[in-house]
C-alpha cells in the first residue's frame, strides 16, 4: 500500500473520532468540557483532516489515472517514398509559380546529391534549347549534378505559364489595334490610344511581356519595325519613355512598366525602338510587333516544356542507387521512448512470400544524421524522420525492377524501448511503384460520400 493511501486512512479514522466527540455528550464533556479553547479547535481540526483527505485522494486518483495509460504507444507512418533521382514537377505548365515555389518544387532534386552523365544521343536531343532565349545550352561533355539540373530548369518552371499567357495576350492586343486600323473609316487616334492603354493596364504581367519583346528584339527575333508612316511626327502626351536609376520605363497616365536595364548598345536600341512605337502612336507597327511576338512566345513555352520533359526522361532512365523514405514517429504513451536509428525496409507485392529487405538509417527533419544509435521521442510527442539507404549493386537491379512493376509496396519496421521493455512496431503499407500510387489515388477518387 502506498504512503498516500495510509494518510487517507489515518485522516478518515481521525475524522470518525471527531464526529464521535462532537455527537456523544459524555465523551464531549470528558474531552472538551467547558473549555472554550478546545471548542474552538474542533472546527479547525475538522478542516485540517478534510484537507489531508482531499490531497491524499487526489494523489491516489492521479496515480490510478496514470496507471491506466500505457507505458508507450508508438506509431510509424510513411509520408513519402523517393526512389532514385526525384523527377521535376510538371504543375508549372498550368500555374504561375513564384521564385519561392519553384525552389521548393526543386528542393528534392537539388538535395539528391547525384551526378548524371549524358550520352551522345541525350545530348543531341537537347539541341532544341539552342533556339531558346530563356534556357542555356546543354553541354553533352559535362557531367551534371542534380543541383545543376535543378538550376537549369528553373527558368522553365518560372516562366512557361507566362509565355503561354503572353502568346494569347499579344495576339489579342494585335487584334484590338487591327480592329481600328482596318476599319472603313479613318481611325480615331485618341480613342485607339485610350483603348490600348486600358488593355495594357488590365494585364498584370504586361511588364514581363514588354521585356520579353525587347529581349527578342535585341536578338533580332523578331526585328522591330522602324518608325514609319503610321507613326505621328510628334510624341503623344499620354505615354513617355523615361530612365529612372538606370532602368527604362514606359510611363502611362496612371501606371508605369519597366522595359529593362540596358547594358549594351543592342539593348538600348531595342528599348528605344520599342518605346518609340508607343510614344509616337505607331499602331500598325505595334500590331505587327505583337502579332509576330505571339507565335514566338508559344514557341519559347514549347521549348521549355520539351527541355523539362527531356530531363525527366533522363532522370527516370538512370537506375537509382538510393531509396529515401520520410516518416513520422509518434509516442502517445506516458513515458519517453528510445527508438533505434535503423529501420528494416520490406519491398514487394502485397502478401508476397519473398519481399526484398534492406536496412535504412534515420535522420531527423533538418537532414542532420543523429549522433546516437537511438532516437529520443518524448512522451506525447512526435518527430519527422528521413530514412535513407544506399543500395548495393546486387540489390539495385532487383529494387529497380520491383519499382517498375505494376503493384509494389513498401513497409518500415522499427524497434524501440520504453522502461525496461523493447518492442517492434511497423508502419502502414505504402505504395512504391507508379501503378500502386495510381491505385491508391483511385481509391480516394472513387470514395462515396454523402451529406446527411
Amino acid at each position: 500500500m502506498s504512503v498516500s493511501s495510509s494518510y487517507l486512512l489515518i485522516a478518515v479514522a481521525a475524522m470518525v473520532c471527531v464526529v464521535v466527540v462532537a455527537s456523544i455528550p459524555r465523551v464531549r464533556a470528558w474531552l472538551i468540557g467547558g473549555s472554550q479553547a478546545r471548542t474552538a479547535l474542533l472546527p479547525l481540526a475538522t478542516a485540517g483532516l478534510l484537507w489531508v483527505s482531499a490531497e491524499a485522494a487526489g494523489v491516489i486518483g492521479h496515480r490510478f489515472e496514470e496507471s491506466t495509460i500505457p507505458q508507450d504507444v508508438l506509431s510509424l507512418h510513411i509520408q513519402s517514398v523517393e526512389f532514385g533521382l526525384p523527377p521535376i514537377p510538371t504543375e508549372y505548365k498550368d500555374r504561375d509559380l513564384s521564385i519561392a515555389q519553384v525552389n521548393d518544387a526543386l528542393k528534392s532534386l537539388s538535395n539528391a546529391d547525384e551526378d548524371v552523365t549524358l550520352t551522345a544521343d541525350e545530348s543531341e536531343r537537347f539541341n532544341i534549347v539552342r533556339d531558346s532565349g530563356m534556357l542555356n545550352d546543354v553541354d553533352g561533355h559535362h557531367t551534371y549534378s542534380t543541383r545543376e539540373i535543378a538550376d537549369a530548369v528553373k527558368p522553365a518552371l518560372r516562366f512557361t505559364y507566362h509565355y503561354r499567357q503572353w502568346a494569347k495576350v499579344s495576339a489579342s492586343w494585335a487584334n484590338l489595334l487591327d480592329s481600328y486600323e482596318n476599319g472603313n473609316e479613318k481611325p480615331n487616334r485618341s480613342e485607339e490610344l485610350s483603348a490600348l492603354i486600358k488593355a495594357v493596364n488590365s494585364e498584370l504581367t504586361a511588364s514581363g511581356l514588354f521585356q520579353a519583346i525587347v529581349g527578342m528584339a535585341n536578338r533580332s527575333d523578331p526585328n522591330l519595325p522602324p518608325p514609319g508612316k503610321d507613326c505621328d511626327e510628334s510624341p503623344n502626351t499620354e505615354i513617355t519613355l523615361e530612365q529612372i536609376d538606370g532602368i527604362y520605363y514606359l510611363m502611362f497616365p496612371t501606371f508605369k512598366t519597366p522595359l529593362g536595364q540596358a547594358e549594351s548598345t543592342g539593348e538600348i536600341k531595342a528599348i528605344n525602338g520599342f518605346g518609340t512605337l508607343f510614344t509616337h502612336s505607331c499602331f500598325k507597327s505595334l500590331a505587327r510587333t505583337f502579332r509576330n511576338a505571339s507565335p514566338r512566345f508559344e514557341k519559347e513555352a514549347d521549348i521549355m516544356i520539351k527541355a523539362v520533359d527531356e530531363w525527366n526522361r533522363i532522370l527516370a532512365s538512370r537506375q537509382p542507387e538510393k531509396i529515401t523514405i520520410k516518416a513520422t514517429l509518434a509516442n502517445l504513451g506516458r513515458f519517453d521512448s528510445f527508438a533505434r536509428a535503423e529501420a528494416k525496409v520490406a519491398i514487394g507485392s502485397r502478401g508476397g512470400s519473398s519481399p526484398l529487405y534492406l536496412i535504412a538509417k534515420a535522420a531527423n527533419g533538418d537532414e542532420k544524421v543523429q549522433p546516437s544509435e537511438y532516437i529520443h521521442i518524448k512522451s506525447r510527442d512526435n518527430a519527422t524522420l528521413t530514412f535513407s539507404s544506399k543500395l548495393p549493386s546486387d540489390l539495385q537491379t532487383k529494387v529497380y525492377a520491383t519499382y517498375q512493376s505494376e503493384l509494389a509496396f513498401v513497409q518500415l519496421g522499427m524497434s524501440a524501448s520504453a522502461g525496461g521493455e523493447e518492442s517492434v512496431f511497423r508502419s502502414q503499407v505504402a505504395p512504391f511503384s507508379v501503378q500502386a500510387k495510381k491505385e491508391f489515388s483511385k481509391a480516394v477518387s472513387d470514395m462515396v460520400l454523402s451529406l446527411k
